[in-house]
């Protein structure tokens, strides 16, 4: 498994706040289910991140400011298996 190691600063996810960036997040999952004799898996995903509750320029606390992403999917690439178009 691998995944991209990614800081966003504090400034950065004001801007997605305020309309001056765009912040996107995409990815693909590749895998094997436990049955056997069962061909291999994919799932694409993409969507972009709109705004957030909580306080970005805070610490994450789960009781005094859990920040959350609001987000909305694209259209493409979000499709699993056989939904997916072919590459």
């Amino acid at each position: 498994m691998s995944i991209a190691n990614l800081a966003v600063t504090a400034d950065e996810l004001t801007a997605v706040r305020q309309n001056k960036k765009f912040l996107y997040f995409w990815g693909r999952v590749d895998y094997h289910d436990i049955f056997e004799n069962t061909p291999a898996h994919v799932t694409k995903f993409a969507f972009q991140i709109l705004d957030f509750r909580g306080d970005v320029t805070k610490v994450w606390n789960a009781d005094t400011n859990i920040v959350e992403m609001i987000t909305r999917h694209l259209n493409r690439h979000n499709c699993a298996d056989d939904s997916c178009p072919p590459e």
